[in-house]
């Protein structure tokens, strides 16, 4: 699964290339939405399903993102509840399919530290390594209910056009475009 927040224009460029893929599935959170009052238990229901059937039914990767083009905007305190609705709608939604995810690749710092605090509850992690410059691999430090579950944290502002894609490719070989994807280890 591969989340995206970040919205650096880099980042609208990586999600549209992992998108050309057709083993990726995209999935919005609606900001719009969320800023015109609809609480994130009202959207969760549809989003949980549409999320579940593409990882289970369709068995495609999910990219879960936030709407392209919007922007924090207005006050604030507008933002941080806005983006505070963003978290309760990521934790009600991933929160139940945590423990079937073999990975997550985490586009941006909000959302990264929503998906480590929030939804896998962690307090601390364990850096594995760098799977490209700058991109980190961490693990939960201790068993938890989510033990093992690799999460590749990437920087908004990081990457090439490609770097999603690229990454997508390196956790799902059987799905890479280009045999040999870029020459990267899988994490192990």
């Amino acid at each position: 699964m591969t989340l995206v927040g970040s919205h650096q224009p880099s980042a609208d460029r990586q999600l549209a290339k992992l998108l050309t893929a057709p083993s990726v599935k995209g999935l919005e959170i609606p900001l719009e939405g969320l800023r015109q009052g609809l609480a994130p238990a009202q959207l969760a229901p549809s989003l949980a399903a549409a999320l579940g059937h593409a990882l289970q039914q369709e068995r495609r990767t999910v990219a879960l993102y936030t709407s392209r083009g919007e922007r924090l905007r207005g006050d604030e305190a507008g933002q941080l509840a806005l983006a505070e609705a963003v978290a309760q709608l990521q934790e009600m939604v991933l929160d139940p399919l945590c423990s079937s995810l073999g990975y997550v690749i985490s586009k941006g710092g909000s959302t990264s530290d929503t998906l480590l605090r929030r939804v896998l509850g962690l307090d601390r992690v364990a850096l594995r390594g760098q799977v490209m410059p700058g991109i980190s691999l961490v693990q939960p430090a201790a068993p938890l209910g989510q033990a093992g579950l690799p999460v590749i944290c990437v920087p908004g502002n990081m990457g090439t056009d490609e770097t999603l894609l690229d990454l997508h490719q390196l956790m799902e070989p059987e799905h890479s475009l280009t045999p040999g994807c870029p020459g990267i280890q899988a994490p192990s």
